[in-house]
């Protein structure tokens, strides 16, 4: 590979990246840098891939125990755009507001100077994506002898919003993005470049059926309470929680909980207690010679007849049916 070139634009690169406060660079070499989470925050790594001059493939794949990053960075003449496969975050603006991306969920932004910072929740996060310069890419394009007009009017548009994009629906946008982080764990450094520039274009391209519809925010401290009693719920669904505890943990009314979580997670607060004491179920069912009787007891059910209704009303078959399957 061509060594990098411009190194002024590679520490701005640095600067910008959305978890360099989190991260050790571990190689500098040719077009590719790596990063690995600091072992406070976690495990796992992050590359860095040149494209062309202005244009950077992102991909992210860590454990995050809990990391949280401010910015006090101007985002003039950035361009974001990226797949989020697994993990959650918060992205925190100047206004005191807040908005939470989650699995299956894209970004796109450019030329926002809204931001700053964010908070990466314990989980695991992966995404792949890019991270571009306006003029430097637009440059790089032109010596291409590519039309850049539609890369214009997209900053142009994109980057008045002063906000952030985030959806979940563009099928076109998930299957480049699928295929571009399979060129990356590869090393298949010719799809790396054929992939990143057909994502930039599906970006650019697609962003205006999503304009009008930009992702909720909240009050940043609501919001970060909310996702912590997620995160409670997380570590031990069997607890008997209420609502209303719930809510009082948040500081907030149970109204405004419920809302806020059923908009961020997908499911009002009692189905997802319910859900994720499923889920915690089916592996005791699976790794272990545990009575069924006694896994409902441990996961909060009421009784095994309402644990075996609500596994099969998630699953579609019986507890009792599903160990027998899954260990025959």
């Amino acid at each position: 590979m061509s060594q990098i070139k411009n190194q002024g634009s590679i520490e701005k690169t640095l600067k910008n990246e959305r978890f360099s406060v989190l991260n050790t660079m571990t190689v500098c070499e040719g077009d590719i840098m790596k990063f690995e989470l600091s072992p406070k925050y976690g495990r796992g790594e992050e590359l860095i891939i040149r494209i062309v001059d202005g244009l950077y493939v992102t991909y992210t794949d860590c454990c995050v125990n809990h990391g949280e990053s401010s910015n006090a960075d101007d985002y003039h003449e950035i361009i974001c755009m990226y797949q989020l496969f697994d993990g959650e975050a918060q992205i925190n603006f100047k206004n005191n507001r807040a908005c939470f991306i989650k699995k299956n969920d894209i970004v796109n932004f450019a030329g926002n100077a809204e931001f700053d910072g964010s908070i990466v929740y314990k989980n695991s996060f992966v995404a792949v994506g890019l991270l571009c310069y306006y003029s430097q890419l637009k440059d790089s394009l032109m010596k291409l002898n590519v039309d850049t007009s539609i890369l214009q009017t997209y900053y142009r548009e994109v980057s008045s919003f002063k906000d952030v994009l985030v959806y979940n629906n563009d099928i076109q946008f998930s299957a480049i993005a699928k295929q571009l982080e399979e060129a990356v764990l590869n090393n298949n450094s010719f799809l790396t470049k054929i992939k990143a520039m057909e994502m930039l274009y599906c970006g650019i391209s697609n962003y205006g059926k999503y304009k009008k519809a930009p992702r909720r925010k909240y009050n940043r401290q609501y919001l970060e309470r909310v996702a912590c009693a997620k995160a409670r719920i997380d570590e031990k669904p069997q607890a008997a929680y209420s609502i209303s505890e719930l809510a009082e943990y948040c500081e907030i009314s149970q109204t405004y909980f419920k809302k806020i979580f059923r908009e961020c997670f997908g499911l009002p607060p009692h189905q997802y207690i319910i859900q994720r004491r499923l889920q915690q179920s089916k592996i005791m069912l699976s790794e272990s010679d545990l009575s069924i009787a006694y896994i409902a007891e441990t996961m909060g059910f009421a009784s095994s007849s309402r644990f075996a209704d609500a596994f099969k009303k998630e699953y579609g078959y019986l507890p009792s049916t599903y160990r027998k399957e899954i260990k025959s």
